[in-house]
């Protein structure tokens, strides 16, 4: 008796299966770029520079500078709880909040914009996913600032030549809570030349080949000295990659520097 003819299916990949997907991640990793730069204004007030650099083609970490009234601006990093396409998918959900927000009318206090931001991630992510955040509210016309750290590492501000200060994490990640809003963040009088450094835990966590993480305190050094470069990004990248060597970091890493000009 002849041998039975196999029942399995075998679902081979199109042909340049490979090179399609690669088309379409470069595609999506253009589109995050987009989405973190679309709401810079041009504001003799304020400054920001940010540095981003995806363990992926795409990732899971997000920062935004926009003004959500004249005299209000709203600078935010955002760490995904995930990897890859689906932390990917909510990074896009939090540039799409940014983006139609500009088309509703929304009370513009801090207490409004973290309760429609947990809503958004809590209506629409699983229950496992959530997003830690670090949001700084430049107040120009009541002359305060206002930090609210949503399980993020803490945010350091420099008040002056020297003196730093942190914040650390004050309430559970976006997604947790059902309405965050009414909780107070740290406030202090908006001065000139004040600064506020962010960073995702990717910087905190990146390994050198010895296996050694970098560091709280390594992130905070380096915080106080890339403050004084002219190219921000350039300074991060380059001691990403002292301290990382010919090994690409794990996790995404974001670094953001917002500065009180006026």
């Amino acid at each position: 008796m002849g041998k039975k003819p196999s029942r399995t299916v075998t679902n081979a990949p199109p042909a340049d299966f490979e090179g399609k997907i690669r088309l379409e991640l470069m595609r999506g990793a253009a589109i995050q770029r987009r989405a973190m730069t679309g709401g810079a204004h041009d504001d003799r007030r304020i400054s920001a520079r940010f540095y981003n650099r995806m363990a992926g083609e795409l990732g899971g970490d997000f920062y935004r500078l926009q003004f959500i009234e004249e005299d209000r601006c709203l600078a935010g990093c955002f760490d995904v709880a995930g990897k890859n396409i689906s932390a990917a998918l909510v990074a896009s959900e939090l540039a799409a909040f940014f983006e139609t927000v500009k088309l509703f009318k929304l009370r513009p206090g801090a207490g409004a914009v973290n309760s429609a931001l947990n809503a958004l991630v809590r209506a629409l992510c699983p229950e496992e996913i959530f997003v830690t955040a670090a949001l700084v509210y430049a107040d120009f016309k009541n002359q305060r600032v206002e930090i609210h750290n949503f399980g993020f590492p803490p945010v350091c501000v420099f008040t002056g030549k020297d003196s730093l200060l942190t914040v650390p994490a004050s309430y559970p990640p976006l997604g947790i809570e059902e309405n965050p809003g009414a909780k107070k963040g740290f406030v202090m009088p908006l001065k000139k030349q004040l600064r506020a450094a962010l960073f995702s835990d990717g910087l905190i966590d990146m390994k050198n080949p010895k296996g050694v993480s970098y560091g709280m305190d390594r992130c905070l050094a380096l915080l106080t000295e890339v403050r004084r470069e002219a190219d921000f990004a350039a300074a991060i990248e380059a001691e990403i990659r002292r301290w990382c060597g010919k090994t690409a970091p794990g996790d995404d890493i974001t670094v953001g520097e917002i500065c009180i000009l006026s």
